[in-house]
């Protein structure tokens, strides 16, 4: 099972790799984010942080391990950093938080686990912020929450970006 997780991880990452190697031209379909909508780490000058846009650069479909099917859609951060969301609709609530605690089961470590608010500051989920487990000694920041019956990950090696990226979702 592990490795399987570990072939869609460095395919969703050699992906992205790739797409930011090759990938250099403004799409119709970037996003941005307001800088002041993020709070920034300790001993960060916010005054400083320029507004980060997401480019999307790929869009497709893909099956995990127990033939799940989840859209994916590719993003390069104007920093250069490589992002991956992954999305599916469940038949229901109560099936998207079962899959996401089995996520939460396979993370190397949970760093972060919630609710999920939206802008009006109601729960309409749960949300945690784990590191993947790459391999045996390699670990990578990403981001889960449901919201209803749709399950969202965001995966990069950046945590800044992928917070950053979550609020356009």
């Amino acid at each position: 099972m592990r490795s399987r997780n570990i072939r869609l991880l460095v395919f969703c990452l050699g992906c992205i790799a790739v797409h930011t190697a090759i990938s250099s031209s403004p799409s119709a379909l970037s996003q941005s984010v307001d800088p002041a909508s993020v709070t920034p780490s300790a001993g960060q000058n916010p005054k400083i942080w320029k507004k980060t846009t997401f480019t999307n650069i790929g869009m497709g479909e893909l099956e995990d391990q127990d033939g799940v099917g989840f859209g994916f859609t590719q993003f390069k951060a104007s920093d250069g950093v490589g992002l991956i969301v992954l999305d599916k609709d469940f038949a229901d609530s109560t099936k998207a938080e079962e899959y996401f605690k089995k996520r939460l089961a396979e993370a190397a470590k949970v760093i972060e686990q919630g609710n999920k608010l939206n802008d009006v500051g109601e729960v309409v989920g749960v949300r945690a912020q784990i590191l993947l487990r790459i391999d045996s000694s390699k670990t990578s920041p990403a981001l889960l929450w449901t919201d209803g019956v749709r399950l969202q990950e965001i995966y990069s090696s950046s945590l800044k970006d992928i917070l950053k990226l979550e609020k356009v979702y």
